[in-house]
């Protein structure tokens, strides 16, 4: 709002709440009187889709009476180059194409008169990499020039974009105490209480994912009798093929097949040297070259698949996801 946004970039793997926090910026944006727009990345993406937005958003607050219908206008009211935005998504902006991005940009916020204008994107990682520079060369322009205009994307692995510019927020996982007090507080109300081996196994196989948390607490919840009294391990023993089933639908099934056939094998194999290795050794035991499996397992860190735990070593980012990967390995 004083004119010298600072940019983010909010890494998580997926169902680790990017959205949720991407919301949560949305609304103290609006409650400081800025102007906020969410909305999900996709591949066919270019400048264009970010004047849409604005537009859809401006529509979606004059209908809930946030907004007067002077916006409306302002934005229907504004020339934009159509075919110098789309073209943006497949070349690198020429220096008229900047200019007229800025130019833009500048009039909607000389017109609009809001404290600032925030542009939270999702799933950011969906862009090729020129939408991406595009996007940021244009924003970071206007950031030059003190125009209140902040650009906060989110994305499941690191971007490699300027750590001057932006600054990155990890999404950590939900420290071991605060499942423990998550689980007793929801339990409470209706008199249920947890066995520690129970909680234990739900401790050791969510490894503090929150939807991979979230999802094996209800579906034990939902699955108990209404005499039982106390959750044991038998329980989730029990119950772990249909949490399987229930991660796979939430979470497990958009991840893997979202990979190749090659990223496949070396997801199979990490799971296979016991759910984390180095690439060396990933490459030893596909007998594959070190620079291809380097190449696939940046990828798959990319995509949220794996997680860099030291130099050169990763792990899959869920131990039952691991168990997921194993099985469609055995799957005929």
């Amino acid at each position: 709002m004083a004119g010298q946004p600072v940019f983010m970039e909010v890494i998580g793997t997926k169902g680790m709440g990017k959205t949720s926090l991407l919301r949560s910026f949305q609304a103290i944006a609006e409650k400081n009187k800025a102007l906020a727009v969410l909305f999900r990345a996709q591949k066919s993406d270019d400048l264009q889709r970010i004047i849409d937005e604005l537009r859809n958003s401006v529509n979606e607050k004059i209908s809930l009476g946030l907004l007067s219908k002077k916006y409306s206008e302002i934005l229907n009211n504004l020339k934009v180059n159509r075919e110098i935005f789309q073209i943006s998504r497949d070349l690198p902006l020429g220096q008229t194409d900047q200019q007229n991005a800025e130019k833009t940009f500048e009039t909607i916020n000389e017109q609009l008169k809001v404290s600032a204008i925030v542009f939270l994107i999702d799933d950011v990682n969906q862009l090729t990499q020129i939408s991406l520079k595009n996007l940021i060369d244009v924003f970071s322009k206007l950031s030059d020039k003190k125009i209140p205009y902040m650009l906060v994307l989110s994305s499941t692995g690191d971007l490699h974009i300027s750590k001057e510019l932006f600054r990155p927020v990890y999404v950590s996982q939900i420290r071991d105490r605060e499942i423990t007090e998550l689980i007793e507080k929801n339990l409470a109300p209706n008199k249920l209480k947890m066995g520690e081996e129970c909680l234990h196994a739900i401790i050791d196989d969510s490894q503090g994912h929150p939807l991979v948390l979230l999802t094996t607490c209800w579906t034990i919840y939902d699955k108990i009798k209404e005499n039982e009294r106390v959750i044991s391990k038998g329980h989730y023993v029990a119950y772990l093929p249909t949490i399987m089933h229930n991660l796979a639908r939430e979470l497990f099934d958009d991840l893997y097949e979202g990979t190749s056939l090659g990223e496949r094998d070396i997801l199979r194999a990490i799971a296979n040297l016991g759910g984390e290795a180095s690439v060396s050794d990933i490459a030893h035991k596909l007998a594959k070259p070190l620079n291809t499996v380097t190449t696939l397992v940046l990828r798959l860190a990319k995509s949220g698949n794996v997680a860099k735990i030291a130099r050169g070593k990763y792990r899959i980012f869920n131990r039952l996801y691991g168990k997921y990967v194993l099985q469609h390995c055995l799957a005929p």
